[in-house]
């Protein structure tokens, strides 16, 4: 048939639907939009979302399979929104408790931190006291004579 090419749907081109049937074609895809596909393939001038057929009669069966396939359609929708419900929560859990973990570690941390400060105080303090002291024994030392500190250094000479 040499109607049939990469843009002909029910051997006419796409472009030859579209004057036809006074608007868009869709080419046929197998899949989410079989019904629809199906119907422009074949040529039908039927109302998909009311089951007419071309001379306005209701087609029960055309009818049934479009509200099955709507019925599927939700249920589709209704079970992803429940695995993305589902992961959604399973994610938060496992960043709480991740989160939970690195308070775990950072109180832990925190721990340590405060008693080596605590140390750090402690040995500043003795030091702070310790270097009072000395130079208290110095400002001594300075202010007796310089006999009592013992003999006086004198330079050697090469001589």
């Amino acid at each position: 048939d040499g109607a049939r090419g990469p843009h002909s749907v029910g051997g006419m081109d796409i472009e030859n639907k579209m004057m036809h049937s006074g608007g868009m074609a869709a080419p046929k895809m197998p899949g989410a939009m079989g019904l629809t596909n199906d119907l422009v393939a074949r040529g039908s001038s039927a109302d998909i979302s009311g089951g007419t057929g071309p001379s306005g009669e209701q087609d029960p069966q055309n009818n049934a399979q479009w509200k099955d396939e709507k019925e599927v359609k939700k249920q589709r929708r209704k079970q992803s929104n429940r695995e993305s419900a589902r992961r959604s929560r399973l994610r938060k859990q496992a960043e709480c408790e991740e989160l939970s973990s690195k308070v775990e570690v950072l109180c832990t941390e925190n721990s340590a931190l405060q008693a080596e400060l605590t140390k750090l105080k402690e040995q500043c303090t003795s030091l702070t006291e310790s270097n009072a002291a000395l130079q208290t024994r110095l400002q001594e030392l300075k202010r007796k004579s310089p006999t009592e500190q013992g003999p006086p250094t004198t330079p050697v000479n090469g001589s």
